[in-house]
């Protein structure tokens, strides 16, 4: 981006060639002023999560949470396009999302928008597919984590999202549980 701005009251510009060698700049104005701007990047990157809402239909009886485990578990894309990168640069994604206020691994949102407590949703990149020993399984993403992804051209990166019972003392009750969680490319 180029911004000029110029105060031009009577302003010459001439230009002298001599010898065909040698070039004379001449200004004969004053408060002449030129601003220039740019941005530089290493990169960018288009991200898109599918499927964009995960829906735990099976409904769940409160003893069925138990600590350290999910009751149910469902995969999660991360589409990325990305294009600009120079060779062994990768893009990072950064995750931001309310959680627990007991436990900072549980994605969860204000008490006042849900009807249940005790549980929550966990995020965990890559495919983990066991229920039993969930909340230790794999990698947990938290809030304000960055990842990098796997190429700075074009693919997917799986992830996980587990529904759990908080590791806290805050029992399981019955109600609605949501959160909402942004995944926001961070530019390396």
């Amino acid at each position: 981006m180029m911004f000029i701005k110029s105060h031009a009251k009577a302003a010459r510009l001439s230009l002298t060639l001599m010898s065909g060698m040698m070039v004379s700049l001449y200004v004969s104005a004053a408060n002449d002023t030129l601003e220039m701007t740019a941005s530089i990047t290493k990169g960018t990157c288009a991200l898109s999560v599918s499927p964009t809402t995960v829906t735990f239909l099976s409904p769940h009886i409160v003893s069925e949470f138990q600590p350290g485990n999910a009751v149910e578990s469902a995969p999660l894309h991360l589409n990325y396009d990305c294009a600009g990168f120079s060779a062994g640069t990768l893009p990072s994604v950064k995750l931001t999302g309310q959680t627990a206020v007991a436990d900072a691994h549980v994605f969860l949102s204000p008490p006042q928008s849900q009807s249940a407590a005790g549980s929550g949703f966990m995020l965990k990149l890559g495919e983990v597919s066991q229920l039993v020993g969930f909340y230790t399984a794999g990698t947990t993403l938290l809030a304000n984590d960055t990842f990098v992804l796997p190429s700075n051209t074009q693919g997917a990166q799986l992830l996980t999202v587990g529904f759990v019972k908080q590791n806290a003392s805050v029992p399981v009750t019955v109600g609605d549980v949501n959160a909402t969680i942004t995944l926001t490319y961070i530019t390396p």
